[in-house]
């Protein structure tokens, strides 16, 4: 860690003090805690918010990133949502988290989760592949067929 001395000023201790009062609440939110780690992050100066959210929240640098990024994800559903933090932490790795989420029960394991996120991380490279295949496929029939000429003109001779 670099010794970079920040000066806090009275508006970013609020947002400290509310970052941690979140992160002790008996009703620990993820997203609540994400909301206020992003509120921090937009009053920090330029540079400075890893070393304040380390040293003043006691939260490592993984954890701070992953909440931020449920809030992020999940914010606008934050009173339908009944899941645990680390159910959400994993929705969020998905390409398409918000469709993940409608499918999951709130009980879901955090193993059924990643399970979850692998089918559909799978189902989406899938699907960009059949979507760069049938790009390919009218190219290969016309220089299967002769019909691209080469960069130097048209083609001459037996095909063209």
């Amino acid at each position: 860690m670099n010794d970079l001395v920040t000066t806090i000023t009275p508006e970013i201790q609020v947002k400290i003090d509310a970052v941690n009062r979140a992160k002790d609440e008996l009703e620990y939110s993820a997203i609540n805690l994400g909301k206020r780690l992003c509120e921090l992050k937009e009053s920090c100066p330029h540079g400075t918010f890893t070393q304040i959210a380390e040293q003043h929240t006691g939260l490592k640098k993984s954890h701070y990133t992953n909440l931020m990024r449920v809030y992020e994800t999940f914010g606008q559903k934050s009173s339908q949502l009944d899941f645990s933090t680390q159910v959400l932490i994993e929705l969020t790795k998905a390409p398409e988290p918000e469709k993940l989420l409608e499918d999951c029960e709130p009980n879901i394991s955090v193993k059924e989760a990643k399970e979850k996120v692998r089918q559909a991380k799978a189902e989406a490279r899938k699907e960009a592949l059949q979507g760069s295949y049938d790009k390919m496929i009218p190219m290969l029939k016309k220089h299967a067929t002769g019909q691209y000429g080469t960069r130097f003109g048209p083609r001459f001779g037996p095909g063209a």
